[in-house]
């Protein structure tokens, strides 16, 4: 699937939330911005620790790069892997 823009990200992550039967709600998306929920850890670290959630969650913020030839930064707002009830992740183009 070619990603040229975050709306192709949104479309992205809409195919890997059905093909990983995963709940995720897509809160906001913008030209440069997407900002999502889940209420499970597609990389079932549920309970582990945030650190390892954001070391993970790197490689989302690569693959973005890559796809859209830009650097991107991530900010993690709540994580089950720390203990919180969902997933709060935005991803956008690096300022």
């Amino acid at each position: 699937m070619p990603v040229k823009n975050m709306e192709d990200v949104g479309e992205l992550f809409k195919m890997m939330e059905t093909m990983m039967d995963m709940k995720m709600e897509i809160i906001e998306l913008s030209d440069d911005m997407i900002h999502f929920k889940t209420s499970t850890c597609p990389m079932g670290i549920e309970g582990a620790s945030k650190e390892l959630c954001e070391a993970m969650m790197t490689s989302d913020k690569m693959m973005l790069s890559t796809l859209l030839g830009q650097e991107m930064e991530s900010k993690i707002t709540e994580s089950v892997a720390a203990g919180d009830e969902c997933c709060e992740v935005i991803i956008s183009v690096k300022k």
